[in-house]
């Protein structure tokens, strides 16, 4: 969630299709190993998990295509 509101993920992978297309609320992950995880992971020395909030709306996105995966 944090990777797409930074605008350094622009592709979000799903097994499902939508047809919906438009806005759509970011909600990052409840599970605090997730935000630690990426906190370790990031480019930024010395990130702070707790900066990054856990088990919240962060952002919007707009939704504009689905590519099916094979």
């Amino acid at each position: 969630a944090w990777a797409i509101c930074a605008g350094v993920k622009t592709v979000e992978n799903r097994s499902k299709n939508t047809p919906y297309r438009g806005q759509i609320a970011i909600l990052a992950s409840s599970k605090r190993t997730n935000v630690n995880a990426m906190a370790r992971a990031s480019r930024r020395p010395k990130l702070d998990p707790d900066f990054l909030t856990s088990s919240a709306i962060i952002g919007v996105a707009t939704l504009v295509d689905v590519v099916e995966m094979n």
